[in-house]
């Protein structure tokens, strides 16, 4: 069985929030949590995150894809089970809308924008801007039941499957 395959997809500026998504990602990895993570884009972060990924011990499983053309990004979002934003902006970003249409999870910070587009438990689920804590739980909740989130219109409550919480 391959890990749970995640991407984050956008320019690499600090809007975007990778440092909040790297610090979940490296607490999901220090619990034990299999997965691997793409982060598509390009930018002025570009030397910083790929030095950051390194620092953390998380070389072997993020990669960060610059310049990928948008049939390669498409194609990353098929391959991808969960997309990931983490931006501090109040933005609806195509590969939201994207990553929606394809029936992917989606795990995203909670904006006035975004929370028009993302229904928390309905068809992705929400997480409080910039707290490592409550991504790295709900990423964790998800990379260890995939299954019961592939389809979150199935729960109409708006309430998470239960799931092992990251609890680190």
């Amino acid at each position: 069985m391959t890990a749970p395959r995640l991407i984050a997809i956008g320019p690499l500026h600090w809007t975007m929030g990778y440092d909040y998504l790297l610090a979940a990602l490296s607490r999901l990895h220090q619990a034990g949590v299999p997965f691997t993570a793409q982060i598509v884009g390009s930018g002025p972060l570009y030397s910083d995150l790929r030095f950051a990924i390194g620092d953390i011990g998380l070389r072997d499983i993020v990669r960060l894809q610059p310049n990928f053309t948008p049939e390669q990004t498409t194609a990353a979002l098929q391959e991808a089970d969960v997309y990931v934003l983490t931006s501090h902006r109040d933005e609806i970003r195509p590969p939201l809308r994207d990553a929606l249409a394809l029936g992917k999870v989606v795990v995203a910070a909670a904006f006035p924008g975004i929370e028009q587009v993302v229904q928390n438990g309905i068809n992705g689920y929400l997480t409080p801007p910039r707290d490592v804590y409550a991504l790295a739980d709900r990423l964790s909740q998800v990379l260890r039941s995939p299954d019961q989130h592939a389809s979150t219109s199935d729960n109409p409550t708006g309430s998470p499957p239960a799931a092992a919480a990251l609890n680190v």
